[in-house]
């Protein structure tokens, strides 16, 4: 009998004995490499919670800004309006300050009364006019 027939048993609990041993060292290294992995994973979920910590607290400092920012548009708005509120109101007092300088101009002196006495004159009327 030749070396392989006497041999093929113990042959084939060789091969089982080293694909068991090849499974068993995969495992290992499955294992080892997965511990691996869960400690990245907590590290990954530590710099993820800051990260979206993170976000929260820039996202608040924008809502904050964005509100400061509609409250000073706001207020200028308000501001601008009044100003031209005030503009116009200005305007119209002038326009009338105008038209009584016009209407000043057009009168004609008194017949017989000096040029010195109708500005007097004219100037007492005004006066009672203000008051």
């Amino acid at each position: 009998m030749g070396f392989i027939t006497q041999y093929w048993k113990l042959g084939i609990v060789i091969a089982i004995a080293v694909v068991f041993l090849s499974m068993f060292g995969y495992i290992k290294y499955l294992k080892s490499s997965n511990e691996v992995l869960e400690r990245e994973k907590v590290v990954l979920k530590q710099e993820l919670a800051i990260s979206q910590q993170s976000v929260k607290d820039l996202s608040a400092a924008i809502d904050k800004q964005n509100t400061a920012i509609q409250d000073m548009k706001k207020e200028s708005d308000d501001r601008q309006k009044k100003y031209l509120e005030d503009i116009a109101k200005a305007k119209k007092f002038s326009d009338g300050l105008k038209k009584q300088a016009e209407d000043l101009m057009k009168r004609t002196l008194p017949q017989n009364t000096n040029a010195c006495n109708a500005a007097n004159s004219l100037f007492l009327e005004e006066l009672n006019n203000v008051e």
